[in-house]
């Protein structure tokens, strides 16, 4: 999951995921997190792990290298700061916009560059749109992008976790 939109969404999708014992990767922004320090302390109790997104969510490409830098540690910062908890070692580029020197550069921060197999489109589309992408494009290893909070993934997320059951996959979090 990433980015971190509405909380009331946010924390249903954290009581589905924990009614169906789900164990999931959050990629969240530093500004959500600090904005939402119960909902992330949520995050963090219930067994899930979190990976960087930056700190305001830009597009790295535009970026000067210091700043591309400080975005990255800032939202490292309010993890360990906040919650005492230091962020697994995986970065999701914001809108997945990167580059060899950008990953190069992360790599150096002791990151490693997460991106996703299949996008469900959560943001812009309708709810069976979500499910019919996350269920047909699955295949073993893969990782589905959706974002936390966003009322269509509310919805269909239920429905994902129980259809990619059926079909007898295991979800698990990117360190899994």
């Amino acid at each position: 999951f990433d980015d971190g939109f509405a909380p009331a969404e946010s924390q249903m999708m954290l009581d589905t995921l924990k009614e169906k014992q789900v164990k999931a990767t959050f990629f969240l922004k530093g500004n959500w997190m600090a904005e939402e320090p119960v909902l992330t302390q949520t995050i963090l109790a219930d067994g899930h792990e979190i990976g960087n997104h930056s700190y305001d969510h830009p597009q790295f490409t535009k970026l000067t290298p210091l700043r591309a830098r400080q975005e990255i540690q800032d939202q490292e910062n309010i993890l360990i700061r906040n919650h005492q908890y230091s962020p697994h070692p995986y970065f999701r580029f914001p809108y997945g916009d990167r580059n060899s020197k950008l990953i190069t550069m992360i790599h150096d921060m002791g990151y490693t560059s997460i991106m996703w197999d299949v996008d469900t489109l959560d943001w812009e589309k309708d709810s069976d749109y979500v499910v019919n992408e996350a269920l047909t494009k699955a295949h073993n290893g893969a990782i589905i992008l959706m974002h936390l909070g966003k009322p269509t993934t509310v919805k269909a997320l239920p429905l994902i976790i129980d259809g990619l059951r059926a079909k007898g996959f295991q979800l698990v979090t990117i360190s899994s």
